[in-house]
């Protein structure tokens, strides 16, 4: 369609270059069919003939609006060589002779009025328009068509159609499902009755993310929308409701609050279904699919188990291969240090000199759950001397004694231990009482052995002869 015009009191055709070309004096009157016309200064000159002139007819292409003004440029043109077929072409543009005037050649019915070349038409449709210059008996002989459009609306009704192929007993449609793409219906007349066909546009509010370009909208998200017919700028004042509710649940989401919870605490727990537009679907039935160590309480899970847990909302009777179930993980943490656990390598009752004794300590909170990397310190408290500090984690003890090792996790001193090392070099005492020293034994194969055994620094648990 071509631009519709404003409603300006003219509507003027595209601007022409006119071109007065007057033959001077090497014309000759009787070779171009001229005659001797009188000029201003009372000398006569030989100038062509406006008889002898062509005349167009222009509209600039464009359309007429029923109850504008439309303005015809009428256009005059020496003859020049003719075509094929005999009829002369046109040769160079020429001032209009005198007064030009349009007529009506054919049409729906006659326009409301012709002022000169001005029209004003009542009836859209498609006329035919020539143009005269009654003065000089010069007529088009090849009327232009000039199609007359609708005026400027008067009325505006807008229908929501629904999808293509809604039957129209359903209309009108006041309410679909997100992701369907509707036809909106935009009717109008002017003030003469001219149905209005072309140049409607769609306003909807509140705005889509993407503006309708067209009057076939498709609308993704659920809302209540007000749709409103307009053209010329002219809007409908009575827009259509439109109620766009969710589509079929698609996707499942788990949403926790927060992801990452201390051992003992709790997150709070959502389930929310979605269609594929992301409008949320209410009432739908969900149940909880998790993970052994995790437990609900109400809208809450908790867990007193360190680690990564997995916890689902999934249909309650539906089969999940109809959904995209989005699960979550929640991250336990272990909580504060509350029990330190000290273990030495190698693990013995009793070490002797100079031997070197790792430690391996352990923290854990409340839950046994191990805490990672935690910061502790060791140091002997007991006796001041005869151990060396090798490393954090290990120590040479070079004399006897009992050593307490103090293991502490730092920032938190009311967690912590204290180990004693036991460090005696002396073998045990073993003496043999009976029989004495180089008897002779003979006769039972067993011998009977009184003694003592002792030994001042570790003791002695158990005794073996052989």
């Amino acid at each position: 369609m071509k631009p519709i015009m404003s409603d300006s009191p003219r509507l003027e055709s595209s601007t022409f270059t006119r071109r007065a070309t007057v033959a001077l004096g090497a014309l000759v009157a009787a070779a171009i069919g001229c005659s001797e016309v009188p000029t201003e200064q009372g000398k006569s000159e030989g100038v062509p003939d406006p008889r002898a002139f062509l005349l167009e007819t222009d509209t600039g292409g464009l359309d007429a609006r029923a109850g504008l003004v439309f303005h015809v440029a009428c256009r005059t043109f020496l003859a020049g060589p003719v075509d094929a077929s005999g009829a002369p072409t046109l040769g160079d543009e020429m001032i209009l002779p005198g007064a030009a005037t349009v007529i009506v050649v054919d049409g729906p019915q006659a326009p409301i009025s012709i002022a000169g070349t001005d029209l004003v038409f009542a009836r859209a449709g498609s006329y035919h328009v020539a143009c005269r210059v009654p003065e000089f008996d010069l007529a088009d002989p090849t009327p232009a068509l000039l199609p007359v459009l609708a005026g400027l609306p008067v009325s505006i009704e807008t229908t929501v159609l629904g999808p293509t192929g809604t039957p129209a007993e359903a209309l009108p449609i006041t309410q679909l499902p997100a992701g369907t793409t509707t036809e909106i219906g935009c009717d109008g007349a002017d003030k003469f009755g001219n149905p209005i066909a072309h140049g409607w546009q769609v306003v909807i509010a509140p705005d889509l993310a993407a503006p309708p370009t067209s009057l076939h909208v498709l609308f993704t998200k659920a809302n209540d929308y007000d749709i409103a017919c307009h053209v010329d700028g002219i809007l409908d004042s009575s827009p259509a409701p439109l109620t766009i509710v969710p589509a079929v649940p698609r996707h499942l989401w788990t949403l926790l609050e927060p992801k990452s919870i201390v051992a003992g605490h709790a997150a709070k727990l959502a389930c929310v279904a979605l269609d594929d537009w992301d409008n949320p679907i209410a009432d739908f039935p969900f149940s909880i699919d998790h993970s052994a160590a995790l437990s609900l309480q109400g809208l809450y899970v908790t867990a007193t188990k360190a680690g990564l847990h997995h916890i689902g909302c999934v249909p309650e009777t539906l089969s999940w291969d109809l959904f995209v179930v989005h699960s979550a993980t929640l991250q336990v943490l272990p909580g504060p240090a509350t029990e330190l656990i000290v273990g030495s390598i190698p693990a013995k009752s009793v070490y002797k000199r100079k031997e070197k004794v790792q430690f391996v300590v352990t923290v854990r909170d409340d839950y046994s759950n191990i805490i990672p990397d935690v910061a502790t310190s060791m140091a002997v408290t007991a006796p001041e001397k005869g151990y060396k500090v090798v490393s954090q984690t290990t120590i040479q003890f070079n004399k006897d004694a009992i050593y307490t090792v103090h293991f502490e996790v730092v920032g938190v001193p009311m967690v912590a231990v204290d180990l004693d090392i036991l460090v005696d070099g002396e073998p045990p005492l073993l003496t043999i009482d009976d029989p004495p020293w180089g008897s002779t034994l003979d006769g039972k194969p067993s011998v009977k052995l009184i003694g003592k055994a002792g030994d001042e620094g570790a003791g002695v648990k158990s005794l073996k002869v052989n």
